[in-house]
């Protein structure tokens, strides 16, 4: 049993010290690092309107206030 573990041990080492092999692949490589036109949201900007939508107690609607 001391032994089974001792060998799982070593193989695992083993292979978190081996270095990753990367391939190329030929169709990936023709994509775009970022596709045009690209528009970064402003995630910002939308937890501020989330935040003053779903804590605005004085807001009137169907389903408002939340």
């Amino acid at each position: 049993m001391k032994s089974t573990t001792h060998t799982i041990l070593l193989f695992n080492c083993l292979l978190v010290l081996l270095p990753a092999q990367q391939i190329t692949i030929e169709r990936v490589e023709l994509m775009p690092s970022f596709p045009q036109p690209y528009e970064m949201r402003d995630w910002k900007q939308v937890a501020r309107g989330y935040d003053s939508l779903v804590f605005d107690l004085s807001a009137s609607g169907e389903y408002l206030p939340l």
